[in-house]
């Protein structure tokens, strides 16, 4: 039960990460105040991305050795799933980078936040593609593995506080907006002020 149970939970965390990360990418998207500078290679991120992940994802699929294994359908199924979602998870990634990116070229405030969540989402990326390249190398040097699982782990780790950190600081700047929103409630006070005195002028019909 327990090695079932843990390939359906890991699809699980994948879908809600998948999920809140692209949660947080509409709202970054949205709460943008200036248009994008220019012209901007960050519209081929995300399809180069899923390109990336498939590939490699297919890759390292058909280098697995499963021996005696027979291919039941449950494990081409789970193969295929892993597949799949490798792939989500480093688009997911990478929109959100994009996102950051822009907002940080069109000089989004504050501008020290949304460079960290670019710094941070950079980093994560780095890593989830080690992660992919992983299954393609076939390396021996034992140092040289172990320093690529720690590249790895700091990767994640460093860019997870880095995009943390951008959020303290403020990730995305909300004074503007409780200023419109002030300015749309003193407008309607107006305008409700208007249509009171305008009633009163009248007067009772009679």
């Amino acid at each position: 039960m327990i090695v079932t149970a843990l390939p359906q939970n890991l699809a699980r965390l994948s879908v809600v990460t998948a999920f809140g990360l692209t949660y947080i990418a509409v709202g970054l998207s949205q709460a943008r105040r200036y248009e994008d500078r220019g012209r901007s290679l960050t519209a081929l991120f995300v399809p180069v991305a899923a390109i990336f992940g498939t590939v490699v994802g297919v890759l390292t699929v058909s280098r697995l050795q499963l021996g005696d294994t027979p291919m039941s359908p449950t494990l081409a199924i789970y193969l295929g799933a892993s597949v799949v979602l490798g792939v989500v998870r480093l688009v997911v990634w990478v929109y959100l980078a994009t996102v950051i990116t822009r907002g940080t070229q069109a000089g989004e405030d504050p501008r020290g936040g949304w460079r960290l969540g670019m710094l941070g989402a950079g980093l994560v990326i780095i890593a989830l593609v080690l992660v992919n390249l992983n299954g393609l190398l076939d390396i021996q040097d034992q140092a040289f593995v172990t320093a690529y699982r720690y590249a790895i782990i700091l990767g994640y780790a460093l860019g997870h506080v880095s995009l943390f950190g951008a959020f303290v600081v403020g990730l995305p700047a909300s004074d503007e907006f409780d200023g419109d929103k002030d300015e749309i409630d003193d407008d309607e006070d107006e305008d409700e002020f208007d249509d009171d005195d305008e009633f009163d002028d009248d007067g009772p019909a009679g």
